[in-house]
């Protein structure tokens, strides 16, 4: 059943209903690829821009590396860059491999200059390599379904390896918010439990954390939405996810830390074995948290959402790194 809210593109902020709702007021921006002319001459002395406004990722503004180091040196401090990109794991891109052809349905583009589209996780190593701060990545949906539910189980027979489609149909594109911010080393996500449980979590972690890590909150209802406003929130390369009334200390910090620079790090019980089906105290690259995306709200139990993102985590990303710590 579609449930309300499905058919809009969605981030760790929740639902927009539009393009046009991320576009903030800006007193000087450049828009892409009407502006392109403008864009590809020689900007320097030219004043830094409060706005890049890139509405389609086309193959002119080439290698997304280099396009978007340039996007990073046309900003102002704190500017924005939006940036609407296709996704190459889409059911479009699907159909033009197999079939060597666009859908019906699909939009036709530009024959002069066509979008470029990529995979999610390159777009995201080559916004923050520029030193942008990814503030939230939306999923656009497909709108029509033109392929059937068990198609990926079909792929999984012929011997491929569909992860994006266990979820159901990916993406059609994505949308990037990102800000010319600087990055912190780490960024605690505290959630659930009340004002109290919180400040007592606060307290332990003040003991110890570093001054270039920071604790993030939220005030949204519920622990999932909570987490997921507190992603977009962090400014941290490394998050850390704890539940409010946990009580960490420095082992447990100074245990995890240096490995989640790379990976993901989970506590492991006195035995052993990693805590299973729980984003409780889990540590993880920032860049890993945005490619996964976020906790599913629509899910009514929240140990469910959990355990769903948890299978996310192994099944788009390398095996997580047990530690006894907390």
């Amino acid at each position: 059943m579609v449930q309300a809210g499905d058919n809009l593109a969605a981030g760790f902020l929740g639902p927009v209903k539009g393009w046009g709702s991320l576009v903030p007021d800006a007193a000087t921006a450049l828009r892409l690829p009407r502006d392109l002319v403008a864009w590809q001459e020689d900007r320097a002395g030219a004043p830094p821009l409060d706005l890049i406004e890139v509405c389609a990722f086309t193959e002119s503004m080439g290698r997304p590396e280099d396009a978007f180091a340039r996007f990073a040196a046309g900003l102002r401090s704190g500017g924005t860059l939006l940036l609407d990109v296709d996704n190459l794991q889409s059911p479009s891109m699907l159909r033009m491999v197999v079939e060597g052809r666009s859908g019906s349905f699909d939009p036709v583009g530009s024959d002069r200059d066509p979008s470029q589209p990529l995979l999610l996780r390159r777009a995201l190593s080559a916004a923050s390599a520029a030193g942008l701060l990814i503030r939230d990545v939306l999923s656009v949906p497909s709108g029509a379904e033109p392929f059937s539910s068990t198609l990926s189980a079909s792929l999984f027979q012929a011997g491929l390896m569909p992860v994006d489609w266990l979820g159901g149909q990916p993406a059609s594109r994505f949308w990037l918010q990102c800000e010319k911010t600087p990055s912190l080393a780490g960024s605690v996500l505290v959630a659930g439990g009340d004002r109290r449980a919180q400040s007592a979590t606060e307290a332990a972690l003040r003991a110890f954390l570093p001054d270039d890590w920071e604790i993030v909150t939220s005030e949204a209802f519920g622990e999932r939405a909570q987490w997921n406003r507190c992603v977009a929130a962090s400014r941290g390369d490394v998050l850390w996810f704890l539940r409010a009334g946990t009580k960490p200390t420095d082992r447990d910090f100074e245990a995890m830390a240096p490995r989640a620079a790379v990976g993901v790090v989970k506590p492991a019980h006195r035995d052993g074995a990693a805590s299973a089906g729980d984003l409780a105290g889990v540590m993880m690259p920032r860049l890993d948290a945005l490619f996964v995306g976020p906790i599913r709200e629509q899910t009514a139990n929240t140990p469910v959402a959990l355990e769903d993102y948890s299978m996310r985590l192994d099944s788009k990303l390398p095996p997580a790194w047990a530690v006894d710590a907390l």
